[in-house]
């Protein structure tokens, strides 16, 4: 069984290969609050952000607020039990 440790280095493994299909590279992350960058410079600057503790008007001016123009939801399965937080509800904030 795996820990929860090996689980996030698994997850940062994955989102590492994501980016490399699009054509990125990853760097070492470095923390903004609660924004981590995960690639500077460039072309694009690509941040991670978690949600789990926010309302999604709380998110989304977060994002805002740093400069962020797009959001690219790159989760494994875009569900979640709170509302604001589904695909479409976030697709519909953006707008």
């Amino acid at each position: 069984m795996s820990s929860i440790k090996d689980g996030a280095t698994d997850r940062r493994a994955a989102n590492a290969n994501a980016l490399v299909a699009l054509g990125l590279t990853a760097m070492e992350v470095t923390s903004t609050g609660s924004l981590r960058t995960i690639r500077g410079g460039g072309p694009a600057t690509v941040f991670t952000v978690g949600y789990e503790r926010r309302t999604a008007d709380d998110l989304i001016s977060r994002l805002r607020d740093v400069g962020v123009e797009v959001l690219a939801d790159i989760r494994e399965k875009p569900i979640s039990r709170r509302a604001d937080f589904r695909a479409e509800a976030l697709r519909d904030l953006c707008t």
